[in-house]
């Protein structure tokens, strides 16, 4: 799974610091269907102008799709096959990962790129939207509880069935509660 290999190069480049407690690996609920097309589109024009034109011709209605004699409307998210789909998702999660980075946080884990001067309590890395978490637990568990808050708004719902937390040998206690 590409959230497992992005975790294991995470914890390789952190293995050396010391309040390194926890990975937790997200997964998202039906992701590319359910994502709000409108905060998609502005993220795009923002973000992105140049795919704007594509995103918005695309998607700014409705999308009929057909399937079996019978039609049904896509009014959220991608449409499954469009080429450019994973790159609008990327471009749209953005509002998402900003306000996670904008969170002060307990702990205080080392910056990562020498020359840094914040430091960051708790790395990010996220393709599309399976998303990766790395520091103490107590900061995980209060990102992953706002992200639970302001993601479903968003069209972003985290699955708690498909998400794993790794904890280092002997913290398991710690990470249950």
């Amino acid at each position: 799974s590409s959230n497992r290999d992005i975790a294991s190069r995470v914890i390789l480049k952190l293995r050396h610091l010391i309040s390194l407690l926890g990975v937790l690996l997200i997964d998202a609920e039906n992701a590319f269907n359910r994502f709000n097309r409108r905060v998609m589109l502005r993220t795009i024009q923002f973000r992105c102008p140049l795919l704007a034109r594509y995103a918005i011709n695309t998607y700014r209605v409705a999308v009929r799709l057909f399937a079996g004699g019978s039609e049904i409307t896509s009014n959220e998210g991608t449409t499954q096959g469009d080429p450019l789909g994973t790159a609008m998702y990327a471009i749209a999660m953005w509002p998402i990962i900003a306000l996670l980075s904008d969170k002060e946080l307990p702990g205080n884990l080392t910056p990562l790129s020498s020359g840094g001067s914040t430091p960051r309590k708790v790395v990010q890395v996220w393709f599309a939207d399976d998303g990766t978490l790395v520091g103490k637990l107590d900061s995980i568990r209060e990102l992953w509880n706002i992200l639970n808050e302001i993601g479903p708004p968003l069209g972003y719902e985290p699955n708690a069935g498909k998400t794993w937390l790794i904890v280092k040998p002997g913290r398991e206690s710690d990470a249950e509660r």
